[in-house]
């Protein structure tokens, strides 16, 4: 996240919730843990496999790798690379290349100083790419994030959708200062970072990486699409028939598309800026606490073509899996792009940095290229064509060391021209695969000049500067190079990006992973507001597969002033909750780590991924609980497998009834007073299956218990998006009018013809025909006479739009 304004207004609402800043040991010595650094997480089989040492010999040094079980197999001496601006070491290199045993517990020695463990295997870079695309369910706005998906450390209730103490997003004025005639409901998207904002700048670029891994796919050769594919997340829309990375995205697209301004009104067509609090939030808060009032900022110009590359590039992925969806996508693109050039100067107030950050970009050429390069290659039509080839960046003029970033999108559109088929001409094509390519090279030479392997370099004030989120801008430097070995297949561009991977795992001047979860000095306390167990220990730490920002040189928060002061670039690092300037995430950081991370599954060598035929082991017998005349939820030991489980498979009655990525379910539509025998079956990525878990039988209750007497108010609304079709949004409120507390509820919803289910919230919800069910999380499962719930859900409405009128509660009628 680019520096936020305000920033003392800032840290006095943190440490007003957090406490004093806590008093960190000095970092001055050179030598932080182990002096040969190492990747710590693991060195894939096939690869090189280098490590840094820091030492003040001006000789080459002795150095010998032992196994896990403390035996030499390889030795050699040290090259001497000497000192490092980057990090002020003196360094010494170690190729162990040699050393390619899959592995665990192996240790690098130097002049008596010993690394890290670390392993030698493919398989951390086989999981990293889910990991790392799962930080945005947990990211989610407007959704429970249920406990079958992430477990229940990271379980918890929807965020912004006016459940008090929430005000709620379905109805977000602008801001006093900057009133408008409208709200608008801008529930869903992803939240930014360690806040509760939701900005369209940061949201393009890393909705545009998450699609883009996926497209890229489409056209490479020999890429395994399959390994993004329907289940294989864990996250509701999981085995809908569609990519679950598509899936992923599209809460964030629909976000997206909220944001514009209405027909009709002043600046329609363009983006609102962001939507926030009106104030900081403290450390910790979890989305639901949220008691904030929320704003919309004022459209800029950056934001309306965020929308329309975005959009536009939803438009042509999503025209062969949801037409509607993608025409809905191509209007919206169409509508920004024309309002975009009709103003293109409205720029962000740089110093709207209350309650949210500012996101202020004063250049606007990249993103005026980046969505002319989207929407001509969407549409082939002349007007983008012309807007393109006669643009000062066309063809490889957006390439640069320090790396792209959301206000530096240039790049974007070279991927998208140099990777979707299109119709400029082909020279032009060949030519800016080329560009890739040569600029290959140079990050190659970066990496090569340094004691640490860092495809980066950025000249500030008089020196080298690592700029906020520099983890960030090293990743994207490593698309750059994956991509040069795409367009020419040569090794060493590949090598390129699995060193700047081991840069991230820990062969750094720190030994910091900077990745959650992952290496022996991996990053915990990141900056967040309910990853905060270093606040409050009742909370967790990041899960796995989260990128911190990592060294920044401006030393922007104080605690790294206060204890960084003086650091050489790549140390200017702390692993605190409260350095929001080094060790916060965010959703563009966190998107480069998965693009990154499934090129790197998608390029192993052939010999790092043997044949699997082993299977899984045995799941656990299946316990049911919550079980009612229509559903029953079902949990298992989970499995284990050599290179990870990918799914389970739930049979009833000796039937297929459901997939499941984590070891949970909770089975609908079942049949009141009905026996029922569950099995569970574990498989992994090759297609091997366990042996079948002990079975379980359980009965469901009668279709009268719990009671039956019931009320629903259903209060929708429609829009349209087009002439007989649009969406509309239903809150439902249900009653319990008996005399007995309901536990345990199912209610149905007969939806009239042409209107289906989108997505809902405050219940877990599903559709068969016209029939929708709601049944109910944890903290709402029980409702007392006279007593309500509230739940609601969005859909999509074609032909005439009516409302529903038929409820059933439990398989009653309600009233």
């Amino acid at each position: 996240m680019r520096l936020r304004l305000s920033l003392f207004a800032l840290l006095a609402t943190l440490t007003l919730a957090a406490g004093a800043l806590t008093a960190l040991p000095a970092q001055s010595d050179p030598v932080i843990g182990p002096a040969v650094k190492v990747n710590n997480v693991a060195y894939a089989p096939g690869l090189p496999k280098l490590a840094s040492v820091v030492d003040g010999s001006t000789s080459p040094l002795a150095w010998t790798v032992r196994d896990g079980g403390g035996q030499v197999v390889a030795s050699g001496m040290t090259s001497v690379f000497g000192e490092d601006e980057a990090s002020g070491d003196h360094v010494h290199t170690v190729d162990f290349s040699t050393v390619d045993t899959p592995g665990t517990g192996y240790t690098l020695e130097v002049a008596g100083q010993q690394s890290y463990p670390f392993d030698i295997s493919a398989a951390p870079y086989e999981q990293l790419r889910y990991d790392a695309l799962a930080f945005y369910y947990h990211q989610r706005s407007g959704i429970e994030i249920e406990a079958q998906f992430v477990g229940s450390e990271y379980a918890r209730p929807a965020g912004h959708v006016n459940v008090p103490p929430n005000t709620g997003d379905d109805d977000v004025p602008c801001r006093p200062a900057t009133p408008c005639d409208y709200t608008l409901d801008v529930r869903g998207g992803w939240y930014d970072a360690g806040d509760h904002g939701k900005y369209v700048v940061n949201g393009g670029i890393s909705t545009w990486q998450l699609i883009n891994a996926y497209e890229r796919m489409l056209h490479v050769d020999g890429a395994d699409g399959t390994a993004l594919g329907d289940g294989t997340l864990a996250i509701p829309e999981s085995s809908n028939g569609v990519p679950d990375i598509l899936d992923e995205a599209r809460w964030s697209v629909e976000f997206l598309l909220s944001m514009q301004v209405p027909d009709g009104q002043p600046q329609a067509g363009m983006a609102h800026h962001k939507i926030h609090d009106e104030s900081w939030t403290g450390l910790p808060t979890l989305p639901h606490e949220d008691s904030q009032q929320r704003y919309l900022a004022p459209p800029s110009t950056a934001a309306t073509l965020n929308l329309a590359a975005v959009a536009a590039q939803c438009a042509r992925v999503w025209s062969g899996i949801d037409s509607s969806f993608a025409a809905e996508c191509l209007e919206s693109a169409e509508t920004a792009y024309s309002a975009a050039q009709a103003n293109p100067g409205i720029i962000a107030d740089p110093n709207d940095g209350q309650g949210g950050g500012a996101y202020s970009d004063q250049n606007l050429d990249d993103e005026f290229y980046w969505a002319a390069a989207e929407m001509y290659a969407t549409t082939g039509e002349q007007q983008y064509r012309d807007d393109l080839i006669s643009h000062e960046r066309y063809l490889g003029e957006s390439f640069g060391t320090r790396g792209a970033d959301w206000g530096n999108t240039g790049l974007l559109g070279d991927i998208t021209l140099a990777l979707v088929p299109n119709g400029l001409p082909s020279g032009d094509v060949t030519a800016l695969r080329a560009d890739f390519v040569s600029f290959g090279d140079t990050l190659l030479g970066l990496i090569d000049g340094q004691g640490y392997p860092a495809p980066y370099r950025e000249q500030r004030q008089g020196g080298l500067w690592y700029d906020w989120g520099s983890n960030n801008l090293l990743l994207n430097n490593a698309v750059v190079l994956a991509l040069a070995a795409d367009f020419s297949g040569a090794d060493g561009y590949r090598d390129g990006v699995f060193a700047t991977l081991d840069y991230m795992m820990g062969r750094n001047p720190l030994n910091q992973s900077y990745i959650s979860g992952y290496g022996e000095q991996a990053a915990t306390n990141v900056h967040h507001r309910f990853w905060a167990n270093q606040n409050d220990p009742s909370l967790p730490s990041a899960p796995p597969g989260v990128l911190a920002g990592g060294p920044n040189t401006g030393l922007n928060d104080p605690l790294a002033q206060q204890e960084l002061s003086g650091c050489a670039p790549q140390k200017c690092y702390l692993d605190h909750i409260d350095s929001w300037s080094t060790n916060e995430v965010t959703i563009n950081w966190n998107s480069v780590l998965s693009w990154v991370a499934v090129w790197a599954a998608d390029n192993l060598p052939d010999d790092s991924q043997p044949e699997d035929t082993e299977p899984p082991s045995q799941p656990g017998t299946p316990a049911v609980s919550d079980v009612t005349a229509t559903s029953a939820g079902v949990s298992w030991t989970a499995s284990t497998d050599n290179v990870g489980v990918s799914g389970y498979d739930v049979y009833v009655d000796g039937s297929l009834e459901t997939s499941a990525v984590s070891p949970s379910v909770t089975l609908g539509g079942l049949t009141p007073e009905t026996t029922y025998q569950v099995v569970v079956v574990a498989r992994d990525a090759a297609g091997n299956q366990s042996a079948p878990s002990g079975a379980t039988t359980f009965t469901t209750d009668s279709d009268g218990e719990p009671g039956s007497a019931c009320a629903v108010t259903y209060d929708s609304g429609p829009w349209t998006s087009g002439p007989g079709q649009g969406g509309f949004t239903a809150h439902v409120t249900i009653t319990n009018t008996g005399d007995t507390t309901i536990d345990g509820w199912e209610l149905e919803i007969e939806l009239p013809d042409g209107q289906s289910l989108d997505h809902g919230w405050s219940a877990t919800w599903t559709q068969d025909g016209q029939t929708v069910r709601a049944t109910p999380l944890d903290w709402n499962a029980t409702i007392a006479p006279l007593g309500s719930q509230q739940v609601g859900f969005n859909g999509l409405w074609a032909g005439s739009y009516t409302d529903a009128s038929v409820f059933r509660l439990n398989g009653a009628p309600c009233e």
